[in-house]
């Protein structure tokens, strides 16, 4: 008789269940969009305060929080506020002095729903275009 195979649970998150918990937590708060095209390029996550008009642009990634940085720079130019969302797991690897420098924020997202943590809030660009950043509201609360 054989043994039995260990059967190993997979334990790795995609970037699509990591932008599944980042949007279903801030649709409590804000009108939201997945992969908008900005610039050539596509945000992985839009939002829209309701209260304030402020547009946030998120850029997630699993582990690489510095190939998050470089989309999330660009995006300076496209809302009032650019964040990167980052695996909880692997939030202590991101230099925060980096995206203090740049006025970047940081999300902490987890696997389950709700564990989402904003870690460092971005500060308002001073880089905005207003004709891409109305262009992204208008389609966010058409």
């Amino acid at each position: 008789m054989s043994k039995p195979h260990s059967v190993q649970k997979r334990t790795n998150i995609t970037e699509r269940r990591l932008v599944d918990v980042l949007v279903q937590y801030i649709r409590k708060t804000h009108r939201v969009e997945r992969e908008l095209s900005v610039y050539e390029r596509w945000v992985d996550v839009a939002a829209v305060c309701p209260h304030t008009n402020e547009l946030w642009t998120i850029e997630a990634k699993i582990s690489n929080w510095s190939r998050a940085l470089a989309q999330a720079i660009v995006n300076l130019a496209a809302g009032e506020k650019s964040f990167i969302a980052i695996h909880s797991k692997h939030i202590h690897c991101v230099e925060e002095s980096v995206l203090e420098h740049y006025g970047i924020g940081l999300i902490s997202v987890g696997t389950k729903w709700d564990d989402v943590r904003v870690v460092r809030d971005a500060r308002k660009s001073e880089f905005i275009n207003q004709l891409v950043a109305g262009r992204l509201k208008h389609r966010i609360t058409s």
